[in-house]
């Protein structure tokens, strides 16, 4: 009895396309822009991965052919962020504008 090819190679058979490698370097950067949201003790450095771990999500919708998902989860970031800007973030944003 012979084991299926994805149990004796799993990775080879994950990351063998051009879009298993594409979902693995968007799930790390998610991953990443995760930790970083929670980690990061300044708040510019905060919302800056939490921007990045929202873009690389938004990549995933992409390589799932849910376009409309990944169409949405851009304006819905942007809107949280803003939602959740305190009077300084403001100002520096008017300040560099």
């Amino acid at each position: 009895m012979e084991l299926p090819g994805f149990i004796m190679n799993p990775i080879g058979d994950i990351f063998g396309s051009l879009e298993g490698i594409s979902f693995g370097i968007l799930s790390i950067i998610a991953i990443g822009g995760a930790l970083g949201t929670v980690y990061s003790k300044r708040v510019a450095h905060s919302m800056l991965a939490l921007i990045m771990c929202f873009f690389a999500v938004a990549g995933v919708f992409l390589l799932a052919n849910a376009e409309m998902l990944a169409a949405i989860q851009i304006p819905v970031s942007y809107t949280h962020l803003r939602a959740h800007e305190t009077r300084h973030d403001l100002v520096c944003r008017l300040l560099l504008e």
